[in-house]
């Protein structure tokens, strides 16, 4: 439904658990 926002969350994620 919101691919935009998961992409979003997902970079953040990555970053985040580097």
């Amino acid at each position: 439904m919101l691919p935009k926002l998961y992409s979003f969350i997902d970079l953040h994620w990555v970053f985040l658990k580097q």
